[in-house]
């Protein structure tokens, strides 16, 4: 998979862990999702969610189950530069959201193996 995102700050208490990311607007992946109106693909968002939980659990991971996956408003790499991830560990349930400021843009929750 392509650079689409990069990490550029990491926090982690006992309740929960935040990632600062920057999306690369230049990437491919977003010319083609759509032409002149590029917006992140759920499957990378999703992608990047995966790659942060193995990054904060090093160790790589799949989702085993997805019990929830919202896509609130799409994600431009042009107009979301800087969002915030954020993780909790509840029940052996992740939950994940990606937020831009106070925007809530996607919200997931799943098991991994």
């Amino acid at each position: 998979m392509q650079n689409y995102y990069k990490v550029d700050k990491k926090q982690i208490t006992d309740k929960k862990a935040c990632f600062d990311v920057s999306l690369i607007p230049d990437c491919e992946v977003y010319a083609g999702h759509f032409p002149n109106h590029p917006i992140a693909p759920g499957a990378c968002s999703i992608e990047m969610i995966r790659q942060c939980i193995s990054s904060l659990l090093q160790r790589e991971i799949q989702f085993s189950k997805i019990h929830q996956c919202k896509f609130i408003s799409p994600i431009n790499p042009n107009v979301h530069k800087h969002l915030q991830l954020t993780f909790t560990n509840n029940e052996d349930k992740w939950i994940a959201t990606v937020v831009f400021g106070e925007q809530l843009l996607m919200r997931l929750k799943a098991e991994i193996v």
